[in-house]
């Protein structure tokens, strides 16, 4: 009989590498569409952040800015913030995150800026 375990092992190896080459970075977060952009989110939401330091959860409500809020909406769904850091804390004042740590994609959010919005209340 003729050992034909390394044929398998190309065949496993050629599948795998066709399947992570066709998947590509992910669209919503690289070439946003107007769709992308202009999502709505629900009025409210809770982002979970794990830290170094501890667990985080923030609420989002979408009526105190909506446009960040609808931002922020979309770039969790998509995982942009997967592996961010904070890169302003003032204890008792702010904690500031934002950019995903890869520069090509934070290049591409940078052309999409949001427009000021009125101050609603305070957190």
């Amino acid at each position: 009989m003729v050992d034909c375990s390394w044929v398998r092992r190309l065949v496993l190896l050629t599948s795998v590498l066709v399947i992570v080459a066709c998947a590509g970075p992910n669209t919503a977060l690289y070439k946003p569409t107007l769709d992308d952009l202009t999502a709505q989110a629900p009025d409210s939401f809770l982002v979970d952040i794990q830290t170094s330091e501890g667990a985080i959860t923030v609420k989002m409500r979408r009526h105190w800015s909506p446009l960040a809020v609808d931002r922020v909406w979309h770039l969790v769904e998509n995982n942009f913030y997967a592996g961010a850091r904070f890169y302003r804390m003032i204890d008792g004042f702010v904690a500031q995150w934002g950019y995903s740590g890869e520069p090509v994609r934070d290049s591409v959010w940078r052309d999409h800026p949001l427009d000021d919005e009125p101050v609603i209340g305070s957190n």
